[in-house]
């Protein structure tokens, strides 16, 4: 489906890949940033292949890949930054806040970019899974 939002892409119902890793602190590599869209909502989706954890005895986590979801906005609310502005930030990617910035500009910054991030198990009826709560 084509839209001017360069955020938008077709929507899959398999979007996600239900990964569950405990809740802690993970080494990442950013391994692809993709949009989202559903009729009255859009999402930038960070994935984070994780190379390690932090405690002994989880490199069986290695290689999962989790998602992190935020709203396309780069701006801010009430002076303080998007979400996706600050995670960009942490990556090293750092655009004026409210700045025009497409899906391409997204992966050509971010893609192969390391990081820590804390996960957060998101349960649900139909099966729990791990997302990213939050870049370090």
């Amino acid at each position: 489906m084509e839209t001017k939002d360069p955020f938008s892409m077709e929507v899959r119902d398999s979007s996600f890949e239900k990964v569950l890793v405990p809740d802690d602190v993970y080494d990442i590599v950013v391994s692809d940033v993709r949009g989202i869209s559903k009729p009255d909502k859009s999402w930038v989706i960070i994935d984070c292949k994780i190379e390690r954890g932090t405690k002994l005895g989880w490199e069986s986590y290695a290689d999962k890949v989790i998602g992190a979801l935020a709203s396309p906005k780069l701006g801010s609310n009430v002076n303080r930054p998007s979400k996706l502005y600050v995670w960009c930030s942490k990556l090293g990617f750092a655009p004026h806040l409210g700045a025009k910035v497409t899906l391409d500009d997204l992966k050509k910054n971010l893609m192969g970019k390391k990081g820590k991030v804390l996960t957060q198990t998101l349960v649900r009826p139909n099966g729990n899974s791990s997302l990213v709560k939050e870049f370090l």
